[in-house]
């Protein structure tokens, strides 16, 4: 996609797929269980399911501005209150030196829960919508194992998820994600973002292996 205005993309985020039920189990995440890339060190991750964002900026000459982008490393537990604390004033100092900034990537999973905050996401979007401001774009591509929110809704100008299962198209779709929200900058595309929670409860499934197979 060609444009004469120079974009300036943030990137930086948090990566936490949570399971509430099993804090008690494994103990809740804390800054120390995140695996952390600050600034230049994001860079690394082109090639990676969240190294779509960067590979985009480049291919397009759009300006990468990297902040920090933290993932779980072996704890699945909710976020700790001062690790999400700390994760988004890292990512607030950055953007301060950084004004003004077109459109900002979210690195998420779509599932996080922090230990008094539910919304994970949607309170990360909301901290960065206060710093970049109204016209600034936010945009994200999730894991299928997320939810949406009220908050969500507001903050993100797009906020889709990968398509395949297993998820091998991470990469692709936060690619495509990033350029369809400096369309939508640029104001070539307007989409329109609404959601509808449905009454309906999803059967539980099960999952076996061949070696469970040969022990029924």
């Amino acid at each position: 996609m060609t444009t004469t205005k120079r974009i300036r993309v943030a990137i930086g985020g948090l990566f936490h797929e949570t399971n509430t039920y099993a804090t008690e189990l494994t103990g809740p995440t804390t800054l120390d269980d995140l695996v952390v890339y600050r600034k230049e060190d994001m860079m690394k991750l082109k090639g990676t399911a969240m190294g779509g964002p960067i590979e985009e900026c480049i291919e397009n000459g759009w300006e990468i501005v990297p902040t920090v982008f933290r993932h779980v490393s072996n704890t699945f537990g909710m976020v700790t209150d001062e690790a999400f604390a700390s994760v988004k004033d890292e990512i607030l100092s950055i953007l301060a030196e950084e004004e003004p900034i077109d459109i900002f990537y979210l690195m998420i999973h779509g599932a996080g829960v922090v230990l008094n905050t539910p919304d994970l996401e949607g309170e990360l979007a909301r901290s960065i919508r206060e710093a970049i401001g109204p016209n600034a774009k936010i945009v994200s591509s999730t894991d299928l194992h997320g939810k949406v929110t009220d908050l969500i809704a507001k903050e993100y100008d797009l906020y889709t998820t990968c398509k395949e299962y297993a998820h091998v198209d991470l990469n692709p779709c936060a690619k495509e994600a990033l350029k369809h929200g400096v369309q939508i900058f640029l104001g070539q595309i307007t989409p329109v973002f609404r959601y509808k929670k449905i009454p309906i409860l999803l059967p539980p499934t099960t999952t076996m292996i061949e070696g469970d197979l040969a022990h029924k």
